[in-house]
């Protein structure tokens, strides 16, 4: 079936994995309910690993499947992604107010994979790259 949550507030929640308060890992080919949260506040929800709120394993297209419509976000916390953390960009859940949210929260209140990429080399001639979350590469890079 579907899930509606509508004018709630939920707070105050913890996991000690990921995803405290939504996760969805490996859909595959399964069939994945509608999800619809509209004007709900989540605060003090808290991970100790990706998501602070919601958590996507998967590689699958969702944004039409998961809404988030006009919903606020306080204090929610995790080592990755104090709203949201996803496999990749296309598998993120789709939230009305994604812009607004990075401008209070930042950057990383929405995180994807990778998330660190770290270049050692001996030699001097390392180049900088810079990549934000679910940002692609515009080159090859090659390691040696």
């Amino acid at each position: 079936g579907n899930l509606y949550i509508s004018n709630s507030v939920i707070k105050n929640n913890t996991s000690g994995s990921s995803g405290c308060i939504l996760q969805i890992k490996d859909i595959g080919n399964k069939s994945v309910p509608r999800i619809s949260i509209y004007n709900t506040t989540f605060e003090n929800n808290y991970t100790t690993k990706y998501g602070g709120v919601f958590f996507i394993k998967d590689d699958n297209k969702i944004d039409d499947k998961i809404i988030v419509e006009n919903c606020t976000f306080k204090n929610n916390k995790a080592l990755l992604g104090s709203i949201c953390h996803s496999h990749s960009s296309k598998s993120e859940p789709r939230f009305s107010n994604k812009e607004d949210l990075i401008a209070i929260h930042g950057k990383s209140a929405f995180t994807t994979n990778p998330t660190t990429i770290k270049l050692c080399s001996e030699s001097e001639n390392i180049q900088n790259i810079k990549i934000d979350s679910g940002d692609l590469f515009n080159r090859n890079i090659t390691c040696m």
